[in-house]
């Protein structure tokens, strides 16, 4: 890990972060004159290096960390090093990039502050977040930085975030603006500082309407939310995601991953056809899956459901007619909090002997009275083909 030496501006290596001083973090959306690694240990710095906005933003960055351990409540320890990902990872080792993407969760969350950047946002007057009118309130929460894949997690990692404006001003923490935050980001404020109590699909919600500049980078921002690692692809599209969910499979019996339903401007569907995987192709489709909650008691699975090169294994019971059967997932939806909630339901159908694929995936279907004298009850070994982009040849369009 680089951190950046608020006193000489400098970088300095530190192998083990355990071991690192303490540091501030900054989170911010990229402009067109960051600077790299290479830029920032140019010896000496060159003119054009200085020049750059990136560099004047790392400088400011770096001042205000140094005098906000001051001005923070509860006396934090002095911070005099810092990070920023535009010039602290080296960006030309693929093995170096992989490290720090695979370990960033953890640098946000081990940080003593962070301090979050919104380049497009001016504060009125001096008054911090107790000044934010209406109007002034709207403009926040329409920053540039609720929309990025990666601040999300740089939002949910730090246990002390404040806002600045384009000048540096202080806006609020992110205690003080907990209701603007939520509006802005469909977060509920009891997740902003313990997002891994939501179930999967809700943590997918809050990435659903947010955007990377790489296709890849929308699942390779979500592994510290899910505290999962995989190596980086850059180059294999859509199936990042894939392979994201499948590492989910791998770690959580949160079947709420499977409550999802396909919208019409998702980019990485082929949308085409009548059945689909397991699997969804993006954050996209958990667009209406906010108030998902995982729920282990509902079904009692005997085995846990495992990735094969058939498909996802599930041993389940079910309701069968013909070739279709209907599955009832251990999760359930919540329309207001005095309920009763509703049972999320799969629709799966025979593509081959031993493989299924799902239909009637434009909508998420919940389990009902009528359902449960719906064909037969059955125990059976399916396994259910994984992505969309598998299913080619098992759809009947």
């Amino acid at each position: 890990m680089w951190l950046i030496d608020f006193d000489t501006l400098q970088l300095e290596e530190f192998i083990d972060v355990d071991l690192a001083p303490p540091y501030a973090i900054l989170s911010h959306t990229w402009g067109k004159e960051e600077v790299s690694f290479q830029e920032f240990t140019q010896t000496p710095l060159s003119d054009a290096t200085r020049s750059k906005a990136g560099y004047r933003k790392i400088k400011k960055f770096c001042a205000t960390a140094a005098k906000w351990s001051r001005w923070c409540e509860g006396e934090p320890p002095r911070v005099n090093y810092g990070w920023v990902d535009t010039c602290c990872i080296d960006k030309k080792s693929s093995a170096e990039l992989s490290e720090a993407i695979n370990s960033m969760y953890g640098w946000y969350m081990k940080a003593v502050y962070c301090l979050a950047y919104l380049a497009d946002f001016i504060l009125p007057g001096s008054q911090g977040f107790q000044g934010l009118h209406a109007d002034w309130q709207q403009q926040f929460r329409k920053c540039r930085w609720f929309t990025r894949g990666w601040t999300l997690q740089e939002l949910l990692a730090p246990e002390e975030l404040t806002f600045f404006d384009h000048d540096w001003n202080p806006i609020g923490s992110k205690d003080d603006l907990r209701h603007q935050i939520s509006e802005a980001t469909n977060i509920e404020i009891e997740y902003l500082n313990s997002p891994a109590h939501a179930s999967v699909a809700t943590r997918m919600s809050w990435a659903s309407r947010r955007s990377t500049t790489r296709i890849e980078d929308i699942a390779y921002c979500l592994m510290g939310l899910f505290q999962v690692n995989m190596p980086l692809l850059y180059g294999e599209g859509p199936k990042a995601f894939l392979r994201l969910q499948q590492e989910i499979i791998r770690s959580s019996f949160d079947e709420s991953i499977f409550a999802w339903a396909k919208v019409s401007d998702d980019k990485h569907s082929v949308g085409i056809f009548d059945s689909v995987g397991i699997f969804a192709t993006s954050p996209a489709a958990f667009r209406t899956s906010a108030n998902m909650k995982n729920n282990y008691h509902v079904v009692n699975r005997p085995s846990p459901f495992t990735i094969t090169s058939y498909g996802l294994r599930m041993d389940i019971e079910c309701r069968q007619s013909n070739n279709l059967l209907m599955l009832r997932l251990s999760c359930e939806y919540w329309r207001t909090l005095l309920g009763p909630p509703l049972w999320v339901k799969l629709v799966l159908r025979q593509a081959t002997d031993k493989q299924y694929v799902r239909i009637r995936h434009d909508t998420i279907e919940y389990w009902s009275d009528d359902d449960d004298k719906w064909g037969t009850l059955v125990k059976k070994r399916i396994y259910v083909i994984l992505h969309e982009s598998l299913v080619m040849g098992h759809n009947t369009r």
